[in-house]
């Protein structure tokens, strides 16, 4: 359970893989948070959501 993945993982591929997951997370939620195109929000989520990750 969890992420068996990165105790073989190179330090550096766990960490960019964990700043990419949480600029993933800025970027569909600074839409709603700022007012500007929130709309993006339901879209950017949406394909998410339907991508499977």
């Amino acid at each position: 359970m969890g992420a068996t993945w990165a105790s073989g993982s190179p330090l550096w591929f766990v960490r960019s893989m964990g700043t990419a997951e949480l600029a993933g997370a800025i970027g569909i939620a600074a839409p709603a948070l700022t007012g500007i195109m929130p709309n993006l929000t339901i879209v950017s989520a949406a394909g998410r959501c339907c991508r499977g990750s």
